[in-house]
């Protein structure tokens, strides 16, 4: 005879040990620097995309935006 109740408590334990494995595993790659994000300097990010460029897709957008309320 088949017992579910063992089936589930097995299934809750690979859970609960492919978890401590996961976090272990990233804990060990932070302590490695492999988990480091590089973020750009924050003046960097104002300065990217250009001016002219934001301008543009802020027209694209406007007029989009005109069209959409235009038509309903």
């Amino acid at each position: 005879m088949f017992c579910s109740t063992k089936r589930v408590n097995f299934v809750k334990k690979l859970r609960v040990k492919d978890t401590k494995i996961f976090l272990a595993r990233k804990l060990e790659f932070r302590r490695e620097g492999l988990l480091t994000s590089v973020r750009e300097d924050p003046y960097m990010e104002l300065d990217w995309p250009p001016l002219p460029l934001k301008l543009d897709i802020l027209d694209r957008i406007s007029a989009a935006v005109k069209g959409r309320v235009a038509s309903d």
